[in-house]
């Protein structure tokens, strides 16, 4: 993966008490990356070692990084719910796709495989917009559109079939 500036980071150090941060960089060289950490207002120095994220705009973001999916989504090619990772992985977007015939099934009995996003998209253009959204509990999609599950929507249901994002185990 091609870093430049303007990418935001994900990393995990103490900074002024805080032990994980964004930060968006302004200069690289080398094997070191500078950017500045708006949270803390800091400016900051990484290896490219420490770099557990990467993010840059959705279009980047389409073109360079990868997604957990099930097998089934890639042979339906119809995306049903996905939900996002907390787990970091380098080069991941973060998202978990499932297929539309596999919106009511365990999850943790599925098997994932790594595809690039832009894979996803291609299957449907309408999840764009989702795609800038955390969907902590999941986004579903209902007929031809999209939603996304709030606490109220997850209140009573299973979750083993709807996971929160820190319920997701790959």
């Amino acid at each position: 993966m091609q870093l430049k500036k303007g990418l935001d980071i994900y990393f995990e150090r103490e900074i002024k008490g805080i032990h994980s941060h964004w930060l968006c960089i302004e200069q690289i060289q080398g094997a070191y990356i500078h950017g500045f950490i708006e949270y803390v207002n800091v400016h900051a120095t990484i290896h490219r070692s420490e770099i557990l994220r990467v993010l840059g705009t959705l279009e980047w973001n389409i073109a360079n990084l990868n997604v957990s999916c099930s097998k089934k989504l890639l042979e339906e090619k119809k995306i049903g719910y996905f939900i996002n990772r907390m787990s970091e992985k380098p080069g991941h977007f973060g998202r978990v796709f499932y297929a539309a015939s596999e919106i009511y099934s365990i999850k943790a009995h599925i098997d994932l495989v790594e595809v690039p996003l832009y894979v996803i998209v291609a299957m449907d253009r309408n999840i764009l917009p989702f795609l800038e959204d955390s969907c902590y509990y999941g986004c579903i999609r209902k007929e031809d559109a999209y939603t996304i599950l709030t606490d109220n929507d997850i209140l009573n249901l299973d979750r083993a079939i709807y996971p929160s994002s820190i319920e997701i185990d790959e």
